[in-house]
C-alpha cells in the first residue's frame, strides 16, 4: 500500500496590531511553498475570532517535506516573523487515516 500525502498545519498567533504583517509573510510563503516539487497544495487561513493564522500544506511523501522544512528560502522567510507573533508558531505534522 502506498503511503498517504503528509500535511503539515502551522498555528501563528500574532501580537496585536500585527496581522496585517503577518499577511502579507504568509501570503508571499504560500506562493513559494505551492511551487515547491512535491507539494501538492498550501494554504493559509485567518481566524476570525482573534490575531492568528493558520497555514497548511499537503506533501507529496516525507522526502519533498524534508526539502521544504530544509529549504534556505524558508527559514530566510520565518527570519522576521518572531518580532510579528504573540508566540513561536505551534507546528504539527499529520497524515490523514480515513
Amino acid at each position: 500500500m502506498s503511503q498517504k500525502p503528509l500535511q503539515i498545519f502551522a498555528e501563528l498567533s500574532c501580537k496585536p496590531g500585527e496581522e496585517a504583517r503577518v499577511e502579507v509573510q504568509g501570503v508571499a510563503f504560500v506562493k513559494h511553498t505551492r511551487s515547491q516539487p512535491g507539494c501538492l497544495d498550501a494554504a493559509l487561513h485567518r481566524v476570525e475570532e482573534e490575531p492568528r493564522f493558520l497555514f497548511i500544506a499537503e506533501f507529496a511523501d516525507e522526502e519533498a517535506l524534508a526539502t521544504h522544512l530544509a529549504s534556505a528560502w524558508r527559514k530566510d522567510a520565518l527570519g522576521g516573523l518572531p518580532e510579528l507573533l504573540a508566540s513561536w508558531p505551534r507546528r504539527f505534522t499529520m497524515r490523514r487515516v480515513a
